[in-house]
């Protein structure tokens, strides 16, 4: 996390819109979030540590997301996980919706 170019990637695979000029990243083992100023945060899940487990941020454990939708109605996040379909609260929470791991 950081601003810049003091914020690194693990391996990038989606990105989508936030509604408010930043967005969202699908990283390796993490969900990340990029403001319009450039400023990087993990939201949820931990950067290059695989796994999948359900529940609030400081404990879900995000695996290889391939695709973001937000729906900016809701604030929440749906992420295509591997061969699940999960969803992050806006209190970064997640849940898996669809399929298992």
């Amino acid at each position: 996390d950081g601003v810049g170019d003091r914020a690194a990637f693990g391996q990038i695979s989606a990105l989508a819109p936030d509604g408010q000029g930043g967005f969202f990243v699908a990283d390796i083992g993490a969900i990340r979030h990029v403001t319009a100023a450039g400023e990087v945060t993990t939201l949820t899940g931990v950067l290059g540590e695989v796994g999948h487990v359900d529940g609030p941020a400081g404990t879900a454990r995000i695996g290889r997301p391939e695709s973001l939708l937000f729906d900016a109605g809701t604030s929440r996040l749906f992420i295509a996980d591997g061969s699940t379909i999960r969803v992050m609260a806006a209190d970064r929470s997640v849940l898996t919706i669809a399929g298992s791991p």
